[in-house]
């Protein structure tokens, strides 16, 4: 792990997804799908931009869904392991809130 970085979760179901925490702010590396076409965003979020932030424990299920761990899920929805969420919620411009989450395995 580069020394400057505190901490990096990989997503170990999907390495593409990424987010990366230090003291300055937050990067998520997260595999995207719109209609037949894969790509990768970056989000970096400075810590000053963060006005809210919640983490909770989830089920982690096929297809990168995910359910409270607190709740039995669906029947349709398959757990395959317990995860950690993130979501950060950003004021990046102005007054629009952004929030941005990823799922750590």
């Amino acid at each position: 792990m580069p020394s400057d970085l505190d901490y990096i979760g990989t997503d170990p179901f999907d390495p593409e997804n990424e987010v990366r925490l230090d003291n300055n702010s937050a990067t998520f590396f997260l595999k995207r799908k719109k209609k037949r076409k894969e790509y990768q965003t970056q989000y970096d979020a400075s810590w000053e931009e963060v006005v809210s932030f919640d983490v909770c424990e989830v089920h982690y299920c096929k297809d990168e869904l995910s359910w409270p761990l607190d709740e039995d899920p669906p029947d349709e929805l398959k757990p395959i392991d317990t995860a950690g969420i993130l979501f950060l919620y950003t004021l990046p411009h102005g007054r629009a809130f952004f929030p941005i989450w990823s799922i750590i395995p």
